[in-house]
C-alpha cells in the first residue's frame, strides 16, 4: 500500500485556489462592464442625453453575469425607437 503524506494540505491549496480565481474573474467582469458602458455611451446620440444617461450595467449571478443597457425608467424607453425608427 502506498501513503501519501500531505494530501489533505494540497486539497485545500486547491480550494483557496479556486476561491481566488472566483474573486478575480469577478472584478475583470465588472471592470470590462464598465468599459463596455462607457463605449455604449460614446456611441448613442447625445441630443438630450436621456439614452446615454440610462444605460448601466448591473451584477447578476455575484458578478458572473452582468446586464448591460439603458434602463427603461431613465430615459432609455425610447431606445427601441432609436434603434428601429418609428412609423407615422
Amino acid at each position: 500500500m502506498i501513503e501519501v503524506e500531505g494530501v489533505q494540505a494540497l486539497l485545500g491549496d486547491f480550494s483557496n485556489a479556486k476561491f481566488m480565481v472566483a474573486v478575480r474573474a469577478a472584478s475583470q467582469l465588472k471592470e470590462a462592464s464598465e468599459k463596455v458602458v462607457e463605449r455604449a455611451k460614446q456611441h448613442v446620440p447625445k441630443k438630450r442625453g436621456q439614452l446615454r444617461d440610462s444605460i448601466t450595467a448591473e451584477a447578476l449571478d455575484h458578478g458572473f453575469t452582468w446586464e448591460i443597457g439603458p434602463e427603461k425608467g431613465r430615459g432609455g424607453g425610447y431606445g427601441h425607437i432609436v434603434e428601429k425608427g418609428y412609423t407615422r
